[in-house]
């Protein structure tokens, strides 16, 4: 019996690999769009029940190709300042609508669709994408091809 150590197949081609890849894979793409979902659930119950209040953008940078602008918005007293990479640009000095919990101030929801985790969602989006090439490698070599 030869075995796939000796005949010299890479361990990458090696059906055991590509099962196992394959499983992780999916499991990694089903936990990212759970997460995604919750998420969205949750901005979604944050501007129905959250407190609405007007914030001021203050400065913008650039991460990359990425926008990100920065604004202060004043909940029970105390000023807050957050980042997110815009949807819809503003100017600085625009006013921009925020959803705050009303139980954790540091957790927002911008009126346009950004949020506290809108980082978070977005690289599970690329994770999610990043892994669909090993996955449908790994789909490949498990299908058996026919000889010419």
């Amino acid at each position: 019996m030869k075995t796939y150590w000796r005949s010299g197949t890479p361990f990458a081609q090696r059906p055991a690999f590509s099962w196992l890849l394959l499983a992780v894979s999916l499991v990694v793409m089903a936990t990212t769009l759970v997460l995604l979902s919750r998420a969205s659930a949750s901005d979604r119950s944050l501007r129905r029940d959250g407190v609405r209040i007007t914030a001021t953008v203050v400065g913008e940078r650039f991460a990359g190709r990425a926008q990100i602008w920065i604004f202060q918005y004043e909940y029970a007293g105390t000023t807050f300042e957050k980042s997110i990479q815009c949807a819809v640009c503003y100017a600085v000095g625009g006013k921009i609508t925020v959803y705050v919990d009303r139980d954790d101030p540091n957790r927002f929801v911008t009126a346009e669709g950004g949020g506290s985790r809108s980082r978070s969602e977005g690289a599970g989006w690329v994770l999610m994408f990043v892994l669909l090439i090993p996955l449908v490698w790994s789909v490949r070599s498990l299908v058996p091809t026919r000889a010419p």
